[in-house]
C-alpha cells in the first residue's frame, strides 16, 4: 500500500516541481540497482552470515540510542 500511495503522489509531485528529475532519477536507478544485485548476493549468502550483518549494526545503532526515562511510579510531581 505505501508503494502504491507513493507512486500516486510522485506525478503531483513531480508536476508541481517539488522533486527536481536530476536528483530523482539517480536515486530510483540506484534503487533499482542495489537491489537487484542484493537479491542475487542474498541467495548465495548462508543464514548465519545474514544474521550476522544485520545484528552486528543494529546493536551498534541501539547503543547509540537514550536511555528511556525512569518510570514515575507516585504520580506526583
Amino acid at each position: 500500500m505505501i508503494g502504491v500511495t507513493a507512486a500516486a503522489s510522485a506525478g503531483i509531485y513531480f508536476s508541481c516541481g517539488d522533486i527536481p528529475p536530476v536528483i530523482a532519477a539517480p536515486v530510483a536507478l540506484g534503487i533499482l540497482v542495489g537491489s537487484l544485485v542484493g537479491a542475487k548476493v542474498l541467495a548465495h549468502l548462508r543464514n548465519k552470515t545474514i544474521r550476522v550483518t544485520r545484528l552486528h549494526p543494529l546493536n551498534g545503532t541501539s547503543l547509540l540510542l537514550p536511555s528511556p526515562l525512569p518510570v514515575d511510579q507516585g504520580g506526583q510531581r
